[in-house]
């Protein structure tokens, strides 16, 4: 932007950005590296923690709007907003939420400026809630009998009549019998999950790609600028060759118009990089 041009060129700029892909085409890391300006790309998910626009703007932009649409509907009763309309609070709502004091609560709410990691690892979506430790069983405390173990041990503490006794013995053969039937089908479930995957397809791995390969690197734009100045040499040599051959033909024949252009591919931002830094020579 024309607002951020320093004082002295020499001067780097940053600019931060998140990971979306318009951000890391080659075109456009390409520009920000001859323009002087540094990318800082904020990490993966977390925008919501360390984006000052999400934090700071961008909720004030919709409370106005809101607060602007509310009170229009409430004065005219009117069910539907036209397209004149919302333009016209949107650059309203714009103003009030884009002022100086908004914009700066942003950065200081992400800790970027100034700098503070604890704004961002004390905030509300970063801190994971502790899972609350069950209570413990005091030894007088009687728990659900799940085999007959366990049924002889509160058998002792009870009455033991007769019929007392072989209540809990009835009790006791229907747990082991239940114990048993589960072990059963546990076994079964098992081997038919083996089975199923023997049967299925392997899954492929997945490859994961080094985030740095997304970037064209120094050494690739270099090349690049090499190459140009390469192809502007050749374009230099051959102009140069067809104006002495033109020179020749004209004391033969009668002077006749020929083109001289030779078309090169090149890349847009690299050519216009080179033919600033030929003009400033």
């Amino acid at each position: 932007m024309p607002e951020t041009d320093p004082q002295d060129p020499s001067h780097a700029r940053l600019l931060i950005v998140d990971g979306h892909g318009s951000h890391t085409t080659d075109e456009f890391i390409t520009k920000c590296f001859l323009s002087n300006v540094y990318l800082l790309f904020l990490p993966a998910h977390t925008s919501h923690v360390t984006q000052p626009l999400d934090l700071g703007c961008f909720s004030s932009l919709k409370a106005a709007y809101r607060r602007l649409v509310g009170n229009f509907l409430a004065l005219t009763d009117e069910t539907r907003l036209g397209k004149a309309k919302f333009l016209e609070f949107y650059a309203k709502a714009h103003k009030i939420a884009f002022c100086k004091s908004n914009i700066q609560s942003g950065w200081k709410a992400t800790g970027l400026y100034p700098k503070s990691r604890l704004k961002v690892l004390s905030n509300r979506w970063v801190i994971t809630q502790r899972a609350s430790t069950p209570p413990s069983q005091t030894p007088g405390d009687i728990s659900t009998p799940t085999k007959s173990q366990d049924v002889a041990k509160i058998l002792k503490s009870e009455a033991k009549s007769p019929h007392t006794r072989r209540v809990f013995w009835k009790v006791g053969m229907a747990l082991d019998k239940r114990n048993t039937e589960l072990a059963l089908k546990d076994r079964e479930i098992t081997s038919l999950r083996a089975r199923l995957e023997q049967l299925q397809r392997p899954k492929r791995r997945k490859v994961r790609q080094d985030p740095n390969e997304r970037f064209v690197s120094v050494a690739e734009i270099a090349l690049q600028r090499n190459q140009i100045l390469e192809q502007r040499t050749i374009r230099r040599d051959n102009c140069i060759v067809i104006a002495e051959e033109e020179e020749e033909e004209s004391e033969e024949e009668p002077p006749r118009r020929r083109s001289t252009r030779v078309k090169q591919p090149v890349k847009r931002y690299l050519d216009q990089y080179l033919d600033s830094e030929e003009d400033d020579e």
